[in-house]
C-alpha cells in the first residue's frame, strides 16, 4: 500500500536520504519485542501511517512522538503498554515517517484537525493519548479542544505546555540545524542526556533525519492558556 501513496511534498533531501531514512526505521521496528501492522488512513491533510499492535479489544491508547522521532521511537516500552492495551503509534503528518503529506499543518488548530480525523478514520470515538514532547504539546492542544474525545492524557517531556520553551534551547536547536554535521551529533547526545549511543537504532534514525531532511512543521509547542487548561477534564 505504501506505494501508493505519492505526494508532491518531500520532505527528506533526496531519494537517497529518504531511502536510507527508511531502512533504519525499518531497523528500529524490528527492535519492538511485539507483532505489528502498519495502517494508513486519510485525512484533509494527507495519509497518516499508525502502526499497530496489542490485543483488539482492549482499551485504544493513541501513541504521540516527539519532533523528527517517528512512530517507532516507543519501541523499549510498547511490549509493556500492548500487553493490555490496543496501541495506535501515529506518524505526525508534517514531520519524517511513513505518513505522506499533501498539506503541511500552518497551525495549532489545524494539528487538532488532523488528529481528529485521524481518529475518526480508525473510528476511535474516545481514547487515552501519550505524548513526547512537541506530541506532548499535540495531545494537551488535542485534549483542551476536544476534550469529548479524551479520556486520559499522559505528557512526558512536555514542550511548553506548562511552561514557556527557554530562548537557550532555542538557540541550541537553531545551531545543531544550520550548523556543520558534528554539533547535529552533540545535540542528539545533549537531549537524550546520553542515554543513547551512536549504535542505537534510533539514534541512527535522528541523526538520518537531522542530517538529511527537511523540518517542514509550522507548529511551534507553547505554555497553555488558563483557559486551555480549565477546558482539561
Amino acid at each position: 500500500m505504501e506505494n501508493d501513496l505519492e505526494t508532491p511534498i518531500s520532505l527528506f533531501n533526496s531519494a537517497e536520504a529518504q531511502e536510507s531514512f527508511l531502512a533504519a526505521y525499518d531497523r528500529l521496528l524490528d527492535s519492538w519485542e511485539v507483532e505489528t501492522e502498519s495502517l494508513w488512513v486519510q485525512s484533509d491533510f494527507g495519509h497518516t501511517h499508525i502502526i499497530v499492535c496489542g490485543p483488539p479489544e482492549a482499551s485504544p491508547l493513541v501513541l504521540i512522538p516527539g519532533a523528527q522521532s517517528t512512530a517507532a521511537m516507543w519501541g523499549p516500552m510498547v511490549a509493556n503498554l500492548s500487553s493490555k492495551r490496543r496501541i495506535y503509534s501515529v506518524d505526525l503528518i508534517d514531520q519524517v515517517g511513513r505518513s505522506r503529506p499533501k498539506r503541511i499543518l500552518s497551525s495549532t488548530q489545524e494539528g487538532v484537525e488532523w488528529l481528529e480525523q485521524t481518529l475518526d478514520a480508525l473510528s476511535l470515538s474516545k481514547v487515552d493519548i501519550a505524548g513526547s514532547s512537541s506530541g506532548s504539546f499535540l495531545a494537551a492542544s488535542f485534549a483542551s479542544n476536544r476534550p469529548d474525545r479524551v479520556r486520559k492524557i499522559v505528557l512526558t517531556a512536555p514542550a511548553g505546555v506548562i511552561s514557556e520553551i527557554s530562548s537557550t534551547y532555542i538557540f541550541q536547536v537553531i545551531i545543531a540545524v544550520l550548523l556543520p554535521l558534528g554539533l547535529k551529533d552533540w545535540f542528539l547526545r545533549k537531549v537524550s542526556a546520553n542515554n543513547i549511543n551512536s549504535s542505537s537504532p534510533f539514534y541512527r534514525l535522528m541523526s538520518i533525519a537531522m542530517k538529511k531532511s527537511k523540518f517542514v512543521s509550522k507548529i511551534t509547542p507553547r505554555k497553555l492558556t488558563d483557559a486551555e487548561f480549565k477546558s482539561l477534564k
